[in-house]
């Protein structure tokens, strides 16, 4: 029989774990898109203007302290608008060349990166896990060593959100306090010990996000090919698509590019707009959440999912209508006929949307420099895009 005690420390693992998943539910704020397209068709507005009536609202509230707006309109034409500060104390205007930190919007490199190497023959989407780790590891449930790289990518493993350790509780605590990395503590010892321990369902038919199942997906790409993920996302993903402000070891000259983070929704005890520190990345998560770029760049990866890149990837990354792309989220709005990919990383002082909806062509990346869970600029760019396309297409 278990002692006591022990079956309280699960108890409470488990019961601040589900506070952990309450406290970092992201959200997208959806506003009917009619008003802005009557408004673009009349000629009482433009997509600038459109932009502003969203960020606006957020600077002057001091909801948000900066941001930066890119798109891509149904028309391929690009266009960045910067709003407010990129540093507080020193009144300093944020710019459309400041980089930000991106956080899980880093996954959606690493799954590129996975879709290119599946492509070169270098790796193969229905390789298991037990391929790539060492001979020697064993694991309690076999389960483990037959969870497939597409399954890892897609969040279909298994595998929970984060391991239900005391550790990783301590750490929690200490963030909403400090603000402090949630996952320096996970290095490969902690997820390999981890892995040997944990016992398995079924992989879901539903995807069940696991930060640490995309860890795991970075972590055996540097075993399989010898070289870190930043070296794999440089020479496969970043330089193909001229993505130079992208990394994730960010040196001195690239710091002093990043707009200052600061608290928002998050961390629960500290003031909004408090500066934050940029969290470092060990090499078991840095394919996680470790990546800093500018809304130029991110442009430039949007444009090989929707297929316009005119590079090489448009053929590996771009979008086929009616199949969601490896890794994306993806919402359904059926009261507008429209349905929207997206990836939403919220880390430290920072907020990252990028989406694309396939039918209109058009993109839109946000980023704040707030830790705000809602994103109420992206997802709702997207839709006016989608309406005013149909509008148009339609000669409404």
């Amino acid at each position: 029989m278990a002692h006591p005690f022990h079956l309280n420390i699960n108890r409470l693992i488990t019961i601040l774990a589900g506070l952990l998943c309450i406290t970092a539910c992201s959200g997208r704020s959806i506003q009917n898109p009619v008003p802005a397209v009557l408004r673009l068709q009349s000629g009482s507005s433009d997509i600038h203007g459109e932009i502003s009536r969203l960020a606006d609202p957020l600077i002057k509230s001091r909801k948000n302290v900066g941001m930066v707006v890119g798109i891509i309109s149904p028309n391929q034409k690009e266009a960045i608008y910067a709003y407010g500060l990129s540093n507080l104390k020193e009144q300093v205007p944020m710019t459309t060349q400041h980089a930000f930190a991106i956080g899980s919007v880093t996954k959606s490199m690493l799954i590129s990166l996975l879709r290119i190497l599946d492509h070169k023959g270098m790796i193969n989407l229905d390789d298991p896990l037990g391929d790539y780790l060492p001979g020697e590891f064993k694991c309690k449930d076999e389960k483990v060593r037959q969870i497939t790289l597409l399954q890892l990518a897609s969040h279909r493993s298994g595998l929970p959100r984060e391991p239900l350790i005391l550790t990783g509780l301590g750490r929690f605590i200490n963030y909403l306090f400090t603000g402090e990395n949630l996952y320096s503590h996970l290095t490969p010892k902690t997820i390999y010990e981890f892995l040997q321990n944990v016992s398995l369902s079924e992989p879901d038919a539903e995807p069940t996000y696991s930060n640490i199942g995309v860890g795991l997906l970075g972590h055996v790409l540097t075993l399989k090919t010898g070289k870190s993920i930043e070296q794999l996302l440089t020479e496969y993903v970043f330089l193909p698509l001229h993505m130079a402000d992208t990394t994730l070891k960010p040196d001195e000259g690239y710091r002093e590019k990043i707009a200052t983070g600061y608290a928002g929704d998050q961390p629960y005890f500290i003031s909004r707009n408090t500066p934050q520190k940029n969290w470092q990345f060990g090499p078991m998560m840095i394919g996680t959440g470790g990546g800093y770029s500018t809304a130029n760049d991110l442009l430039q990866l949007l444009k090989a999912y929707l297929g316009i890149s005119k590079t090489p990837l448009d053929e590996v990354l771009g979008h086929h209508v009616g199949k969601p792309p490896l890794g994306w989220d993806h919402t359904v709005l059926e009261e507008y006929q429209t349905q929207i990919f997206y990836f939403h990383g919220m880390i430290a002082g920072f907020n990252c949307y990028m989406g694309f909806e396939p039918e209109s062509r058009s993109a839109v990346v946000v980023l704040q420099n707030n830790f705000n869970w809602v994103d109420k600029v992206g997802q709702n760019l997207l839709l006016t895009f989608s309406k005013r396309y149909r509008a148009i297409k339609n000669n409404w």
